[in-house]
């Protein structure tokens, strides 16, 4: 994600400015996708079915890379930084793993939208690291969202495993700001080699290495598929609609995740979230929003 602001797309038609809403649109429809899979699961363990899904994710993006590049490709993969790989693969695989076990720890509502905070950890992060100013605003954005959190746990206190799930969705949102901080460190590359390098790792530490292939037939080929639709295209869509959005447009864009989760899991398998976490999340939405316009 870049630096851009509300003033930047000012330039881009307004047919390239709808077109890339329909395209964030889309990779937000993809991404929201995940609570879901894990809910269709058969009873392989969290962990090797992220490890499936990431070889599903990385075998389609090395199809696009090899299509787009060609036999420029290993180039193009030297000429990203070490640092750059090893920081996205990283991240990458530690947030997507966590996130997959925080489904399994709490409901889908509240990994969402405790999820959605990476915007405010990245504002963090990037005062920590970088040295970026972090106003009044955002000070206030992160009493809300530890208001929000209370008022989920208030709701959810009987919920088997629910802190662990609350602590495991912050360390998402934690990996997931990482993840952007890093992307934009090395905005001037295309760093979609890494995360395909990333999801190779990842699938050989998950599947083959910790769960020594342990996965049913069903499962496998279900996360390999939500690894392509719910990861790998949602990457590609998002990267294309970049182009015609600015940073702030793009990440209030990409909540839409949080609302579309819940509601995909409430329409297929019956999961209802309490009023609590209904409230709880809309706290925190609120307060990621006021960071992302503010910072817009």
């Amino acid at each position: 994600m870049s630096d851009a602001t509300l003033a930047v797309p000012v330039l881009v038609p307004a047919p390239r400015r709808l077109l890339g809403f329909l395209l964030v649109l889309g990779a937000s429809f993809g991404w929201s996708l995940a609570g879901l899979f894990t809910r269709l699961l058969e009873d392989t363990p969290p962990l090797a079915a992220n490890g499936a899904r990431s070889l599903g994710m990385s075998l389609a993006l090395t199809l696009y890379l090899v299509v787009r590049y060609g036999r420029e490709l290993p180039a193009r993969i030297r000429h990203v930084p070490l640092a750059a790989h090893l920081a996205c693969g990283t991240f990458f695989a530690v947030g997507s793993s966590l996130y997959i076990v925080s489904y399994s720890l709490a409901s889908v509502a509240v990994v969402a939208c405790l999820g959605s905070l990476s915007p405010l950890f990245s504002a963090l992060l990037a005062w920590l690291l970088m040295r970026e100013r972090v106003g009044s605003v955002v000070l206030l954005a992160l009493v809300v969202a530890v208001a929000g959190i209370a008022t989920m746990a208030s709701g959810e206190g009987d919920f088997g495993g629910a802190w662990e799930g609350y602590l495991s969705s912050l360390f998402v949102a934690f990996f997931f700001a990482a993840q952007i901080v890093a992307l934009r460190r090395y905005r001037d590359f295309d760093l979609m080699p890494s995360f395909a390098l990333g999801g190779f790792a990842t699938c050989l530490v998950l599947l083959v290495i910790l769960s020594g292939g342990a996965i049913s037939a069903h499962d496998f080929w279900l996360a390999l598929g939500v690894g392509v639709v719910q990861l790998a295209l949602p990457l590609l869509l998002f990267a294309r609609g970049a182009r015609y959005l600015p940073a702030v447009l793009l990440a209030l864009f990409s909540l839409m995740e949080s609302l579309l989760s819940p509601l995909w899991v409430f329409l297929v398998v019956g999961e209802t979230p309490t009023w609590e976490t209904i409230f709880g999340g809309a706290m925190i939405l609120c307060a990621v929003t006021l960071v992302l316009l503010r910072r817009g």
